[in-house]
């Protein structure tokens, strides 16, 4: 069962003259058939990159040639094994409130709406007031997704708010993003020049196709994908968003996320491809020392836009894997 629902974050920040009188934000309540009995319950928030909706997580393909019968829905993964998924459009994103004034918000605005979101719904799941199917998940383990720019906004809001129990960063990276070929920013910003990390000195500058889309991706999907600009779209997928917040450009920094995500004590998975846009890949655990624990791992066959890739499901499985031990943990720890 997939529940759409707009959350009202009005009263969690102090919005600038202006802003709408009313803030709300998109999300879709991700219910499975039938809980796994005996486990602790996983509620997994998952918050898209710039460009996307929260759809980009329960995409239906099989329209376009070469993606019949394929599965790539992260969502419909997640819930097999008994997850709970809450899909979120982040402020000025997808369905959630847009403004047009954009350029005043702050990381600090988003982070603090989609707390404010997380909190919500995380409570009302718990005792059962927030849909009438779901009823009462007493104990919820609350787990953090974000790609891309998603994965720096999900830092900020753990670092500054702490509503997760554990956090998943996919296709970011503390330590900033390669380059691309400057062609590949019109439109993008005012100046055409971002704070990229160049770590390839004297090589040719990739373009974003080849390091969004791993060469393996059906073609069917790059021209569904881009056929309406990226990333500045005029025209977007269902899976798409018009809008990104103007403050997303400062999050490919190097070192940008750094002190926020030193601040985070909870477990943290890094997930990337093996054709991504982390700087350095390597250097990334070491980026959130306080952390109790800090998993990394890369996949093959895999651009920045992991739930296109041929291997998506290694990476989901790879996180099912992860929170289910994280929640088993967990409930050892209750039972001493």
């Amino acid at each position: 069962m997939k529940i759409p629902l707009k959350m009202d974050v009005t009263g969690c920040a102090d919005w600038p003259q202006g802003f709408p009188a009313k803030v709300e934000l998109a999300t879709t309540v991700c219910l499975p058939d039938q809980p796994r009995s005996g486990k602790q319950p996983i509620l997994l928030f998952a918050f898209p990159g710039g460009g996307y909706s929260r759809h980009y997580f329960d995409l239906d393909l099989s329209h376009l040639p070469g993606c019949e019968g394929a599965s790539y829905s992260q969502a419909d993964h997640h819930l097999a094994s008994g997850i709970i998924v809450v899909t979120c459009d982040h402020l000025h994103v997808g369905e959630s409130t847009k403004t047009r004034q954009p350029e005043l918000i702050t990381l600090d605005m988003l982070a603090a709406a989609n707390a404010a979101m997380v909190d919500a719904v995380s409570s009302r799941l718990a005792d059962g007031t927030l849909v009438e199917a779901a009823g009462p998940n007493a104990g919820l383990r609350c787990v953090g997704l974000g790609q891309s720019m998603g994965g720096a906004i999900t830092i900020a809001t753990q670092a500054a708010h702490g509503c997760f129990d554990a956090i998943a960063v996919l296709a970011h990276g503390v330590h900033g993003s390669v380059a691309v070929r400057p062609e590949d920013l019109d439109g993008l910003s005012a100046t055409g020049r971002l704070a990229f990390s160049d770590k390839r000195p004297g090589t040719k500058l990739p373009s974003m196709r080849e390091l969004w889309y791993a060469a393996d991706v059906p073609q069917a999907i790059i021209d569904e994908d881009t056929k309406g600009g990226y990333p500045v779209r005029q025209t977007t997928p269902v899976y798409g968003s018009l809008t990104i917040p103007p403050c997303a450009l400062n999050f490919i920094a190097p070192g940008f996320l750094a002190s926020k995500a030193a601040k985070i004590s909870v477990p943290v998975f890094i997930g990337y491809g093996d054709t991504d846009v982390l700087a350095e890949p390597d250097h990334e655990p070491a980026a959130y020392r306080s952390a109790a624990s800090v998993e990394a791992a890369k996949f093959a066959t895999m651009g920045h836009m992991h739930n296109f890739a041929s291997t998506r499901q290694q990476l989901w499985d790879k996180l099912v894997a992860w929170m289910q031990e994280l929640a088993s943990e967990r409930a050892e720890e209750a039972t001493r």
